[in-house]
């Protein structure tokens, strides 16, 4: 007959060498990931690297505490990828941090990102209603400011790159403008503080695919002259309020998306609910 004894020894011995193997797995992991970021900060160095070494666009690792204490599993390789848009000083980024992805806009003046989430919410309510296609605007999120109301021309937007800081002085963009409307004022962060974008986002379960449109809020605080790492802080249904994640970037070249903010509006999220149950 079997012996019990021995039975116990043997699953006491293959559970340990399973605990081993996941933790070389892991060390093995974060090797990789630290060996990445440190071969893209020692590209950032050469001459030839150019100017998207103080960029924030590019790829990045990351890690969160909260998420990965809750769903180790998941949160293995969490990445975020930030790229520029076409309306100066907004940025895209598309996230996914295991449990969840989806899309978050950032930038350095919360007035412009505010005023330009508040228009995307216009435009997915008109996209539901019996309105005239020329009354819509289908440039998206980050298409052109026309339909804002006269009065927001009155007002002075931020719409430099997250990486102006302190490389670049105030009078540097005196007299300019953007689209036509926004002089630019540039925004001097102090001599060795990190650079801070706030952060609008959308999200999609990705275990269930349901889609959470409410907007939430957050920030990114850039470090160092390249922009090579940052600290979010992020309100994220599901998780919990101020959710801190680091991200270490890899890449100065984001990967290719077709995502958008509008992937992960209230018809989005209709469209995703009835489809789960057909």
């Amino acid at each position: 007959g079997w012996d019990q004894n021995a039975v116990e020894r043997a699953a006491r011995n293959h559970a340990a060498k399973e605990a081993q193997a996941d933790k070389a797995k892991a060390e093995a992991r974060e090797a990789d990931r630290a060996s990445r970021h440190e071969r893209y900060l020692a590209e950032t160095k050469k001459p030839k690297f150019g100017p998207s070494a103080a960029s924030p666009v590019g790829r990045y690792t990351i890690d969160s505490e909260e998420i990965g204490s809750n769903w180790p599993d998941l949160a293995r390789d969490m990445t975020l990828a930030i790229r520029a848009t076409p309306t100066a000083g907004i940025y895209q980024a598309d996230f996914d941090f295991g449990v969840i992805e989806g899309i978050m806009m950032l930038s350095y003046d919360e007035r412009i990102l505010d005023r330009l989430v508040a228009r995307a919410a216009r435009q997915e309510c008109d996209s539901t209603s019996d309105v005239s296609e020329d009354d819509d605007d289908d440039s998206g999120i980050v298409g052109d400011d026309d339909d804002d109301d006269d009065d927001d021309s009155q007002n002075e937007s931020s719409d430099e790159n997250l990486a102006a800081g302190s490389k670049r002085k105030a009078t540097a963009s005196k007299g300019k403008a953007t689209s036509g409307r926004y002089p630019k004022k540039a925004k001097v962060a102090s001599a060795g503080q990190p650079e801070k974008s706030f952060v609008r986002l959308r999200l999609r379960d990705s275990g269930t695919g349901q889609i959470h449109y409410m907007v939430e809020k957050g920030t990114i605080k850039f470090n160092g002259p390249n922009l090579g790492s940052f600290t979010g802080e992020v309100d994220i249904s599901g998780i919990g309020k101020g959710v801190i994640f680091e991200g270490q970037k890899i890449s100065a070249v984001p990967p290719k998306t077709r995502d958008s903010w509008e992937n992960y509006s209230e018809a989005a999220y209709d469209r995703a609910r009835v489809g789960r149950w057909q």
